[in-house]
């Protein structure tokens, strides 16, 4: 019997660039058109691109061109999902592949008297289709509307054309939101960036003070900012445009803080990080499948990916022994910060070079803060005593206490005082306790910044938290392998609430960001359950528990038994294999 090959939705797409060459297309020039579309990785789209070939979707003829088999020709070759077709609506089944939108809002902020002490009226809104059902993303790829404004409010917008578009285009809100309804009716999921802390409440809500129906209600939703932050955990801003730029996505034809432009950018975003997920090791991928079940984030990307539903996907149950081997085999990549050649890891004298040094030939703070902020810093007397202090007392060995007014610069006398006493000899240890976890963060980043001065600090320094919130392997496999024990089985109908389903993509993001956290002071951070530690997009969209259920992932009760080098044995769990018919229970280490 023949086998045949499922087509991932990317390289479709690298298939539909070659479909609009009707005489055929170079690779050279296919790779080039490819990446300014889709800005991903040249090896990617090699990838791709063999796997159209293979796949039958593409001819390599004799005369060097690429040329894309008939739509009809396609269609025969490529296997219907297994199962039965996905439920859409109420009513309607189709098999046609994701239906997404993006959307996108602009609005005029202004003050109030009265809580919560901002008005947001809109004044754009956009949605822009893109998934798997190619047909339904052609028939209407965009919709946008102004909505009607007030002179004096649409005098808070600073786009001089963008205002001049509302005063002379704008509808009635009420006529926007009744077409946004029905543009999204037939879609199965909406996702806008940051949606849970803006979009999806604003819009809502407007929609009713319009005097008409959510065009929110019933659907599914997903904020492109919690994918954002699980599959770019370490990058500096995750700001769209920011974000955009660091991964060097295409913004040709896209104008930023603009709704149609952002809804744009923000479909080319998902599509780079579908492709990032589906480069991702199999394994790793099933894993959040099931542990992630009911997460419409992790489905929409799945299905990008793949172009399938996912409900034609056994679910599989993990025991916590599982989860421990597939995290340690990628946290076994990394590669090491201390090396162990018979000296104590983590133990060396810090090289302080003159540059740092004052006329006194000790460390001197002013030094260490113009490496972090520039030239124009200048020597503050007070710092100057105080770290001149400092190097008194531990030169002598003698307890002391000192006090001081904010902006006196204490974090660089201490840096400096510590410093000084590390080049001394590789055995010394210095330890900085702060009275704010805040404090502690700063003076991390500030550390990490003196790197460029100081190479190879990092490797002898380190980031210490107290047991609630240093991050426990134990406790987090754990929930990992609890949270696929909740799939239904196929065609049931179980469902868990938002927060409980929101607390596992939490976990997920937990375990993602630990293994992308390879380098200080990332990797600090990642070992880290402390709500500071965690971006701030997380207290909106987990919700009230979510300091307890970070707690409850700690190390709070003791991973480590006296005198253990290796976690404590974690408690029996149940390994089931629904496909295959097989449970088994036996006690798990790790």
């Amino acid at each position: 019997m023949a086998v045949q090959r499922t087509i991932s939705a990317a390289a479709r797409r690298i298939v539909d660039l070659v479909r609009a060459h009707k005489a055929g297309i170079t690779e050279q020039d296919l790779l080039l058109e490819a990446t300014r579309a889709f800005g991903l990785p040249r090896q990617r789209l090699v990838r791709l691109l063999t796997e159209a070939i293979d796949g039958g979707l593409l001819i390599a003829s004799g005369d060097g061109l690429l040329r894309a088999v008939p739509h009809h020709a396609e269609d025969c070759g490529q296997p219907p999902a297994s199962g039965t077709a996905t439920a859409r609506g109420a009513s309607e089944a189709r098999a046609s592949g994701l239906r997404a939108v993006a959307l996108d809002i602009e609005s005029v902020v202004r003050t109030t008297a009265t809580a919560p002490y901002v008005e947001r009226t809109v004044y754009e809104v956009a949605a822009v289709r893109f998934g798997v059902d190619r047909t339904w993303v052609t028939a209407a790829p965009h919709w946008q509307r102004y909505l009607t404004l007030s002179a004096d409010a649409a005098d808070h917008i600073r786009d001089d054309t963008v205002r001049d578009a509302v005063l002379t285009q704008g509808v009635p809100a009420k006529q926007a939101w009744t077409e946004l309804r029905a543009f999204l009716a037939d879609a199965d999921v909406v996702v806008a960036y940051n949606g849970t802390g803006l979009d999806f409440t604003v819009v809502s809500e407007e929609a009713t003070r319009a005097g008409t129906e959510d065009p929110l209600a019933g659907m599914s939703t997903v904020d492109a900012l919690y994918i954002a932050h699980a599959l770019w955990p370490t990058v500096p801003s995750h700001r769209l445009q920011d974000l955009a730029r660091h991964l060097e996505l295409p913004t040709a034809g896209v104008r930023a803080h603009t709704a149609d432009g952002d809804a744009a950018l923000l479909v080319r975003l998902l599509h780079r990080a579908a492709a990032e997920y589906a480069a991702w090791r199999p394994e790793l991928r099933e894993l959040i499948t099931d542990a992630c079940w009911d997460s419409a984030a992790w489905r929409l990307l799945r299905e990008l990916a793949e172009g399938q539903p996912t409900e034609h996907r056994e679910s599989l149950v993990w025991s916590q022994a599982e989860v421990a081997r597939l995290l340690g085999a990628e946290l076994s990549r990394h590669t090491p910060r201390r090396a162990f050649d018979g000296r104590s890891p983590g133990r060396a004298a810090v090289v302080v070079p003159d540059e740092l040094r004052g006329s006194d030939g000790r460390v001197e703070p002013t030094a260490l803060a113009r490496v972090v902020h520039g030239s124009r810093v200048e020597p503050r007397p007070a710092q100057q005593r105080m770290t001149e202090t400092l190097h008194e007392w531990t030169d002598r060995g003698v307890s002391g206490l000192l006090e001081a007014p904010t902006g006196t610069g204490k974090s660089y006398a201490v840096l400096a005082a510590a410093l000084e006493w590390l080049a001394g000899a590789e055995h010394r240890t210095a330890v900085i306790a702060t009275y704010t976890k805040q404090l502690q963060s700063q003076m991390a980043r500030d550390l990490h910044d003196l790197e460029r001065a100081l190479p190879g600090v990092l490797t002898v320094a380190d980031l210490v938290k107290g047991q609630s919130n240093r991050l426990s392997l134990a406790a987090l496999t754990k929930a990992l392998a609890d949270a696929t024990r909740l799939a239904p089985a196929r065609g049931g109908a179980r469902t868990r609430p938002a927060q409980k389903s929101r607390r596992h993509e939490l976990a997920v993001y937990l375990a993602l960001r630990l293994l992308a956290a390879e380098e200080p002071p990332h990797s600090w951070t990642a070992r880290s359950v402390d709500p500071v530690d965690l971006p701030a997009f997380f207290s909106t969209y987990v919700g009230d528990g979510l300091s307890s259920w970070l707690e409850s992932l700690s190390q709070r009760d003791g991973d480590y038994g006296p005198g253990a080098s290796t976690p404590s044995p974690s408690t029996p769990t149940r390994s089931v294999r629904p496909s295959a018919g097989i449970a088994s229970s036996s006690p798990t280490t790790h």
